[in-house]
């Protein structure tokens, strides 16, 4: 069974918020479940569908948002490295 988001997307920020959902699911070794599972607990009460929401969104890569949701908005895996640190 495929979940899919739990929060409000415009059709752009859909294809994105599953680009970081692919990028979860390589980076991580985990399925789209737990993918997506993270992102609606990391989004919760968000939503993507203003312009300038989708402008925040956007602004940073599939590959940022995938780290920052699976290690937490306090780890700091660009200067240290993700070897050592423990996922959310």
């Amino acid at each position: 069974m495929r979940f899919d988001f739990s929060f409000p997307l415009a059709p752009v920020a859909k294809v994105y918020c599953d680009a970081i959902a692919r990028e979860l699911m390589s980076s991580f070794d985990i399925d789209w479940q737990e993918a997506t599972g993270r992102m609606n607990r990391h989004w919760t009460n968000m939503e993507f569908t203003s312009e300038e929401d989708i402008d925040v969104l956007t602004q940073e890569l599939p590959y940022y948002w995938a780290r920052r949701i699976y290690f937490g908005p306090d780890a700091k895996w660009w200067v240290d490295g993700e070897t050592h640190l423990t996922p959310l």
